[in-house]
């Protein structure tokens, strides 16, 4: 059984030093193939795209780019994951 996305943020949030929900904290492109999580108290590795071995170098570098672009505007909007998936119109919300 999954919990609330609410309930899931409360309990994370207070390891940060804030009760926003981490889904709604900025996150910043380190200029290669990572992007961090910009938290009160320190930054937070988010996500990498370092071992997609099946991409150039210059497309991991792009890919990064682009989460950090996409996770600051569903941020800045306050958007769940349950909304953005649901923007999708029941599309394959990336599984493999």
């Amino acid at each position: 059984m999954t919990q609330p996305a609410d309930q899931v943020a409360r309990t994370l949030a207070p390891r940060r030093g804030d009760n926003e929900p981490v889904e709604f904290k900025p996150a910043a492109w380190d200029g290669h193939r990572s992007v961090r999580l910009a938290l009160s108290q320190s930054d937070v590795g988010l996500a990498t795209a370092t071992y997609s071995y099946n991409l150039t170098h210059e497309e991991r570098t792009r890919v990064a780019r682009r989460i950090a672009a996409l996770w600051n505007l569903a941020a800045a909007s306050q958007w769940s994951t349950e909304a953005i998936e649901a923007m999708t119109n029941g599309a394959d919300n990336g599984s493999v």
